[in-house]
């Protein structure tokens, strides 16, 4: 089981399953979000993460103009969820770097590499998209089926 929390450790959570799919998006938008030069998102079904403590929600704008809600510890405000409004309440994409061992969780793809900085190397060993890709071109069957699930 993954388990996680802020930098304070004011919320505490916990995967019951592994993530579906690990992202590296590279976009302005999380880039600006992060203060860095990109964020590692672990998806799974939002009903698979549990947390305890107290977070505040921040709607905050995404590449497609959809939008999504970035849930942040209440007491040191460190980012450890975000929902895409088109996918709210089903899915969550989890910080991978609020896990307590994020090298569980290594990334499936690299996106919106358009706009990734320059300085930034992509390895060879993980797909790259210079914008974003089609699920089922990418994904494996299994999460797949958790995925159309979810949306269910």
């Amino acid at each position: 089981m993954l388990k996680g929390k802020c930098g304070c450790g004011a919320v505490t959570y916990k995967l019951s399953i592994p993530p579906m799919f690990v992202h590296c998006c590279h976009c302005s938008e999380c880039q600006r979000q992060t203060g860095a030069a990109y964020v590692l998102n672990a998806i799974i079904e939002a009903n698979r993460v549990e947390f305890e403590g107290q977070i505040t929600e921040h709607e905050l704008p995404t590449p497609s103009g959809k939008g999504q809600i970035i849930s942040r510890c209440r007491e040191c405000g460190v980012a450890v969820f975000s929902s895409y409004m088109i996918r709210l309440g089903k899915l969550r994409y989890v910080r991978v770097g609020t896990l307590d061992d994020p090298d569980q969780c290594p990334p499936d793809v690299q996106i919106f590499t358009s706009s990734k900085q320059a300085w930034v190397p992509l390895s060879n060993d993980i797909p790259v998209f210079e914008e974003f890709y089609k699920f089922e071109e990418v994904w494996p069957q299994v999460s797949l089926d958790r995925l159309e699930t979810a949306l269910a």
